[in-house]
């Protein structure tokens, strides 16, 4: 996307105009739209780069709070989504998101699995070949 912004700028630079410079990058996959796009954004701010985003800062989700779990995560990774939400004192889905979405790992739940010791084994293997006979 940036690589076909500075074609375009080039060309602009050279004093083309909208029309001119399509036809020029119009093989390289460069939509009328997309030339007409970066020399508004041009004229408007000078630059090819995208304009700062609007809207309400991530508080929750911050590159410092991820970084931070992706280190607990690492130095015990047995520990519940829950317990480190508790622990950074955000919301349970918060953690989720960050633990999925963030850092993409994958839930799973613990299963306790009885233990059976292999003279239990051959016990119940002999009960059942006593009834079979």
């Amino acid at each position: 996307m940036n690589s076909d912004r500075l074609i375009v700028q080039k060309y602009f630079q050279r004093g083309l105009t909208g029309g001119q410079i399509f036809r020029h990058v119009k093989q390289l996959g460069i939509t009328r739209n997309g030339v007409y796009r970066t020399i508004s954004r041009l004229r408007d701010t000078g630059s090819i780069q995208d304009r700062p985003r609007t809207g309400r800062p991530r508080t929750c989700r911050t590159k410092e709070r991820i970084k931070r779990i992706r280190e607990k995560i690492r130095r015990n990774p047995e520990r519940s989504a829950r317990k480190l939400a508790m622990e950074e004192d955000i919301d349970n889905r918060s953690m989720r998101r960050i633990l999925q979405i963030d850092l993409g790992l994958i839930p799973y739940k613990k299963r306790m699995l009885c233990l059976l010791l292999a003279h239990i084994i051959i016990l119940s293997y002999q009960r059942d070949s006593n009834v079979m006979v």
